[in-house]
């Protein structure tokens, strides 16, 4: 790898190199996407994350390189753990197969290593076929059951109104039987994160510029 390559936490004034980095180097798989960001990248995914931690690759005054590991609790096996979702590994076209992406990877484990322990759980979605595929043997990642991707019809007409059903925006009042009932219908799914009244009071207030 150059050792002009340097990687480094990420800060919130990467908002806009970030979104240059996205939306100019869509993912590499059969079906390719991007994101379109219409407010600050940082603040977007802090909205939506518990505890937003990343990983930026710089090459001088470029950024050439990031990912993203979100921070928080989830099922696993019967057993809560400290979990770290990996998302938007992304290196520009000109610097791809050339080990940045594994060393973003091995400055993000040691980060993980030092701050929570070996024991926590790091889990991903990768798409078949994706470059990031490579790095799954690399760290002994193990694969669980594939998400398989289907067609779903769309109605024509919309359904029928139910006169004793009333759609509204929750309010706090529901918050804890909101919880509850998603705490049980996930109960014995893996990576499922338990959510309470304060944390989706929490997402419920959060807005974003």
């Amino acid at each position: 790898m150059d050792a002009t390559v340097q990687f480094r936490s990420i800060v919130p004034g990467d908002g806009p190199a970030l979104r240059a980095l996205i939306e100019g180097n869509p993912s590499t798989a059969p079906t390719s996407f991007a994101y379109d960001y219409l407010s600050d990248v940082v603040a977007v995914h802090r909205a939506f994350s518990t505890e937003l931690h990343g990983v930026v690759a710089e090459s001088g005054a470029s950024l050439i390189g990031m990912a993203f590991g979100d921070l928080h609790r989830v099922q696993w096996e019967g057993h809560i753990s400290q979990a770290l979702y990996v998302s938007n590994l992304t290196v520009d076209r000109r610097y791809r197969r050339r080990g940045v992406a594994r060393g973003m990877a091995d400055y993000g484990i040691g980060v993980v290593d030092k701050a929570w322990g070996s024991d926590a759980l790091l889990y991903a979605a990768v798409t078949e076929g994706n470059i990031s595929m490579g790095l799954i043997g690399a760290y002994s990642f193990v694969a669980t059951r594939s998400i398989q991707g289907g067609v779903v019809p769309m109605l024509r007409s919309a359904p029928k109104l139910q006169p004793e059903l009333e759609v509204r925006e929750a309010r706090h009042p529901d918050l804890e039987a909101i919880a509850q009932g998603m705490n049980h219908f996930y109960r014995e799914h893996n990576l499922w994160s338990p959510v309470s009244p304060a944390v989706l009071g929490d997402f419920l207030n959060v807005e974003v510029a």
